[in-house]
């Protein structure tokens, strides 16, 4: 099975799909998980359609004096950078986005939050395929995080020389750590 049909698989699913509080119980582990490891910037993202409610966490996260930045996407090259701000707007795929009023250097952030499609055991996950954090995080040291239904597991993501591993996958049954 190729990387198109994995994500044709994992939509299907979703069709009927309904969340149950899973997100609750996902961004509650995902706060303890960080909250152990004094993290003080976030990029994290808006959730878009059936994605993980990832807005707790981040209303989580500001409640407790961190920054929460998000990703701008660049359809030129296909890149994207981290920005903070009070302002925001729809994208060209329609994902909620930040304003261009602050911008934090990817060295300051102590965590990256990842959607994804599907993950694996070793911490690989499909995303949509354009690529946008595999090339983000390529060169990133810090915390590379994914929040997950469990229903998102598949056996083994295709992985491509570019994929970037997850440390850290979490599911509202689990958390799974790489390997190192």
């Amino acid at each position: 099975m190729n990387k198109t049909e994995q994500r044709k698989k994992i939509k299907d699913l979703f069709l009927d799909f309904t969340d149950n509080g899973y997100s609750e119980i996902i961004c509650q582990k995902a706060f303890d998980y960080l909250r152990k490891r004094n993290i003080s910037t976030v990029m994290s993202y808006c959730p878009f359609q059936k994605e993980v409610n990832v807005s707790i966490l981040n209303e989580m996260l500001l409640k407790n004096n961190v920054i929460v930045g998000f990703p701008v996407i660049s359809d030129k090259d296909y890149t994207m950078d981290c920005y903070y701000s009070r302002f925001y707007s729809l994208n060209q795929y329609g994902i909620i986005q930040p304003e261009k009023d602050k911008f934090i250097d990817k060295s300051k952030i102590d965590a990256v939050i990842v959607p994804l499609l599907a993950f694996d055991e070793q911490c690989f996950r499909l995303g949509r395929g354009k690529g946008y954090y595999d090339r983000y995080l390529s060169d990133y040291d810090g915390l590379k995080i994914a929040l997950a239904y469990q229903m998102q597991m598949i056996n083994k993501v295709v992985v491509d020389n570019y994929d970037v591993q997850m440390d850290v996958i979490i599911s509202e049954e689990r958390v799974y750590e790489r390997d190192n």
